[in-house]
């Protein structure tokens, strides 16, 4: 209906015209600010749960593949028997194992145990399937990750959650209560949450497929053992309603009911054919039995490529030439066309369910592919495989020379469909290792998120450091290597790995890996070595943030020097560098929050820029100083120093620079409690930075002037116009300074007793900024912690509002404003003269 959800998200997101603001959008459907305000969490959570289940959709593919399988006829002839001794032994919470060679229809027999097993109570008797795929999931991680989402669905998030606290806790060792997943806990954490799930009386089906793949000698396949051994052989499980099915062509581990395939006898071969109207004599029927043995794989491509114009008995005699199936598949290809014979090749490389594409799979090729049963689909439509069997024969008779460009070419094809853990696989299997290692690097976080860590690392692992000739190639490998060791619980390898590879000091490697090196110290309990090391990678990347600048200098001083000799110049272009160093201690200082020592190298950064005449470097100093005064409420020296920066920026043309110096100066007259001052000054940066987008940074410093006006408005008691141009910056959704807006409205709120509204917003702006390692998000943070503690004592909650209080000073006390943190200290000071704490709900 009008001004629903729905409707705004489509508004919004979806058709907004070019240069429409959000509350414009909103006020298109008939929203009001204040209701595009109210709502507007409500809209990002319609938007989150959408992107969820997209997402929910990519991961489950790979691990329900069986269960979404195309049947063939196959499944339903000559296994009824099976069939039913596979159900039984399912009711009596007993592991079924189904082995047998390629393509005698183990999966087959297992998607239809699964399909039975379901379809009388769907909802409480639900199927996970997991296909093991060397290389690619073969690791506990990925296994459990699956499980984890798959019993997420069913109302039980526990495993779910520890991969979430996993996935959040990179690169914050500090984090002491998170514990790597083994085969132990995993098994302790499946039989916590069957034994819930069995309390509401859902009881679901295990099915693990391929498992003939894991090797006991394989460290992360004899994990995996371990834990499906622990499934199947610990009795107290049968009260959790574990239900398992293994199937391979040797199933080792432990299980109650064997079940052991074999090819279809020739009664059953009989009615196959009579289900599929083709007519055959008993002797042929006998001969096709001898020539295949019943093998449900053979049969098939033979039946599905039969020619119905023909009489049977001369393509027996032509299949009785070419018993096998790697000539049976010679016979059939010579019917295929060069696109089919393409997207066939382009399938033996890839053993992982491959993603549809139009450029590679044509909807003639798919169609084609399909009632040759040389393939099989989704139901969703999405993606093709090969059955095991066939793929591996098809592979083999790829020549060595070409396979190097077909794996090439699935990895090009699973990168362009956001498939790139298994882009990477390709990429090594390619000979290109170093595209996997980059390749990784660059989408890591996704793949992390998407639970493939073990899986990134187990492929990494197999690549020789030495087989990467170059040394950024082995740069890159050694720190990503020991990122995933780290995330994956393994701190001691990530320090060996950090040291497999040279960084030059000065380069943004280098910074990255002593950050690395401290998380790995860290965690190891090293504490004051990584403090140490820390520092150190904080003053690399400072540093290298100036670098470039300071090695032009220098460059230009030693060629006026070595090649024209001009020894003037040549002390111009040194002291230059030098100017750029003291503007740079200065920041790495004043970001420490060590403000006094900054203070002295801006100043003798000024000293050298004028004694250059370098008014840009003189500019960049004073404005360092002033944002350093203002912070500290000492607003008299900020103006002073703002003001020199207007002037120099006027004399350098820079008029850009100009008015974002007017909204500093209207922010520092804002901190400083004098709001006459700051209205004009806000007004003028307010109006110019509403009609700029000056390199992509207009948003920004129009959410900065006009949260800044709005603030100041408030303070003014101007409530109409406050509101109005808080609102305005709200919907630009800036991180920095949108957030500022909240706190102003939350203000707004506050005074009209509207306490639970006010608080949300406040808690909105913090949860926006907490995470942001930025002075500037600091200074917002701490101006919404504080206004956080208002709110809950205007509210009654004294508790809250002291903790809110103490939030805002320790931020303060980080900037390094000394004042500010004595009118917070004042603050919480008063609640120990208060007769009675009042308390919170």
């Amino acid at each position: 209906g009008n001004g629903s959800l729905g409707e705004f998200v489509n508004v919004l997101y979806l058709n907004r015209p070019d240069g429409m603001k959000f509350v414009e959008a909103a006020k298109k459907i008939g929203w009001a600010e204040s209701t595009y305000a109210k709502k507007r969490k409500q809209v990002f959570q319609t938007l989150t749960d959408a992107i969820q289940q997209d997402a929910r959709e990519r991961l489950q593919r790979a691990s329900t593949w069986g269960t979404l399988g195309r049947a063939t006829r196959s499944q339903f002839v000559g296994r009824d028997q099976t069939l039913r001794l596979a159900l039984n032994a399912i009711a009596e919470r007993k592991t079924v194992g189904i082995q047998g060679v390629g393509g005698i229809g183990k999966t087959s027999l297992g998607h239809v145990v699964a399909q039975y097993y379901g379809q009388q109570a769907p909802q409480r008797r639900p199927v996970f399937w997991h296909t093991f795929r060397a290389g690619l999931n073969d690791t506990l991680q990925s296994l459990m990750f699956g499980l984890g989402m798959f019993l997420h669905e069913l109302g039980e998030p526990s495993i779910w959650l520890h991969f979430c606290h996993a996935h959040r806790r990179q690169f914050a060792p500090e984090r002491p209560d998170y514990v790597e997943m083994s085969a132990m806990l995993a098994l302790e954490m499946l039989q916590m949450a069957l034994a819930r799930l069995s309390e509401n009386e859902i009881e679901p089906l295990f099915v693990l497929d391929e498992v003939d793949i894991l090797q006991a000698n394989h460290p992360m396949h004899a994990i995996l053992l371990a834990l499906i051994d622990g499934l199947c052989g610990e009795p107290q499980m049968a009260h959790h309603s574990l239900r398992m099915v293994l199937i391979g062509q040797q199933v080792l581990s432990r299980h109650a009911v064997s079940l052991p395939l074999k090819g279809l006898v020739p009664t059953d071969l009989a009615e196959w054919l009579r289900q599929l109207d083709i007519q055959a004599s008993e002797g042929e029927i006998g001969q096709l039995w001898q020539l295949t043995q019943g093998h449900p794989l053979m049969l098939s491509l033979f039946i599905n490529n039969l020619d119905r114009h023909q009489a049977l008995l001369p393509q027996l005699v032509a299949l009785s030439e070419s018993p096998s199936l790697a000539m049976m598949w010679e016979r059939i290809r010579r019917h295929l066309s060069e696109d089919a014979l393409a997207a066939m090749q382009l399938l033996a490389v890839c053993h992982a369910p491959v993603p549809i594409s139009n450029q590679y799979f044509p909807e003639t090729v798919c169609q084609t592919l399909l009632l040759k049963d040389l393939v099989t689909i989704s139901l969703d439509g999405r993606a093709l495989l090969l059955n095991p069997t066939l793929r591996q024969m098809l592979y083999r008779r790829i020549a060595e020379a070409d396979r190097s460009t077909m794996h090439l070419k699935a990895a090009l094809f699973y990168e362009d469909m956001g498939e790139y853990t298994a882009a990477a696989y390709q990429f090594i299997e390619a000979g290109r290792p170093e595209m996997a290692a980059h390749g990784l690097i660059a989408h890591k976080k996704i793949e992390m998120a998407n639970g493939q860590a073990n899986t990134m690392l187990a492929l990494l692992q197999r690549i020789p450091q030495t087989a990467l000739g170059h040394e950024t190639d082995q740069q890159a490998l050694a720190l990503l290597r020991s990122e995933l060791l780290l995330y994956s619980g393994e701190p001691q390898q990530a320090l060996q790995s950090i040291g497999t590879s040279r960084y030059a000091p000065s380069s943004l490697a280098n910074g990255y890996a002593q950050r690395l090196q401290a998380d790995t110290l860290a965690m190891l309990g090293r504490v004051d070595e990584a403090l140490d090391q820390y520092r150190k990678g904080f003053d690399s990347l400072f540093e290298l943030a100036g670098t470039q600048m300071m090695q032009i200098s220098l460059r230009r001083g030693a060629n006026y020097w070595h090649r024209l000799h001009d020894l003037t110049r040549a002390e111009v272009e040194t002291r230059r560098a030098r100017c750029q160093l003291e503007i740079l201690e200065g920041n790495i200082r004043a970001y420490a929050g060590n403000n006094a020592p900054a203070i002295t190298h801006y100043r003798t950064a000024i000293a050298y820029a004028e004694e250059l005449g370098d008014e840009a470097l003189q500019a960049a100093a004073h404005q360092e100083l002033a944002h350093i005064s203002a912070t500290n409420l000492d607003t008299q020296n900020a103006i002073g120093h703002y003001e020199a920066c207007d002037m120099l920026f006027a004399n350098t043309g820079q008029s850009f620079c100009q008015w974002v110096t007017k909204g500093n100066m209207a922010y520092a007259y804002l901190c400083g409690q004098q709001y006459p001052a700051a209205l004009p000054l806000a007004e003028e940066a307010y109006a110019y930075m509403k009609t700029q987008n000056h390199h992509g940074y207009g948003v920004f410093f129009y959410a900065f002037s006009a949260a800044t006006l709005a603030e100041t408005h408030y303070y003014l008691n101007n409530i109409e116009q406050a509101e109005r141009v808080a609102n305005e910056a709200l919907g630009l959704e800036d991180e920095f300074y949108s957030p500022m807006a909240q706190y102003v409205l939350a203000y707004i709120l506050r005074d009209r007793q509207q306490f639970d509204l006010a608080l949300d917003y406040c808690q909105q702006a913090i949860a926006t900024l907490k995470d942001i390692q930025h002075a500037d998000a600091w200074r917002v943070l701490a101006r919404a912690y504080d206004a956080l503690g208002e709110v809950q004592r205007s509210a009654g909650y004294a508790f809250e509002s002291k903790r809110a209080f103490t939030h805002a000073l320790n931020v303060y006390q980080q900037l390094g404003s000394k004042k500010e943190c004595a009118r917070i200290q004042h603050k919480i000071n008063q609640f120990y003269a208060l007769p009675m704490l009042g308390g919170g709900g």
